[in-house]
């Protein structure tokens, strides 16, 4: 509240009024009253509105979060579906890994053989003389080296190959 200058305590500015007709106060205070009731009903009206929403979203999201049945049944048959190819999965990459140590043991077994076949060939290569091979051949066959007029030289264009088109003139 203020002061006025003679020391008394007013609530508002004065008002000046011009002319000699003076403005009822009676009216004043009941257009203010009427103000005053049509903002609080505007505030009430404005918080049920407020609630109404928050009651119709609450209802919405009820209605959201709730499960029908065909959802579930969709959901129930997605897990199945998801469970049985996860399994499938795993009973395919068991196969696999049983395949492969099946096809290492048998390329460990397809070495030994080579290192056996090679051991053999290896003997049987120093057991055979090639002397005594070439002195029966020529004393019980009858074999004996080329001459001159028999070996036929070629040249090769290519060192890597040689292509046989016809047979060799004798």
């Amino acid at each position: 509240m203020k002061q006025s200058r003679k020391g008394r305590t007013r609530t508002e500015a004065p008002e000046y009024v011009y002319g000699n007709a003076v403005p009822d106060r009676e009216y004043e205070i009941e257009q203010r009253k009427r103000k005053v009731s049509r903002e609080l009903a505007e505030k009430r009206a404005e918080e049920e509105r407020k609630l109404r929403r928050v009651a119709a979203i609450r209802r919405n999201q009820a209605r959201e979060l709730s499960l029908g049945w065909g959802y579930v049944v969709l959901l129930t048959v997605l897990g199945i579906l998801i469970s049985f190819i996860a399994v499938e999965y795993i009973r395919l990459q068991t196969d696999v890994t049983v395949h492969l140590k099946r096809i290492s043991q048998m390329e460990s077994q397809l070495e030994e053989v080579r290192a056996d076949n090679a051991a053999i060939q290896k003997r049987i290569d120093t057991a055979t003389d090639l002397k005594h091979i070439k002195d029966v051949a020529m004393s019980k066959f009858g074999m004996n080296y080329a001459g001159e007029d028999q070996i036929v030289y070629y040249t090769v264009d290519n060192a890597d190959y040689m292509n046989q088109y016809a047979a060799i003139p004798e």
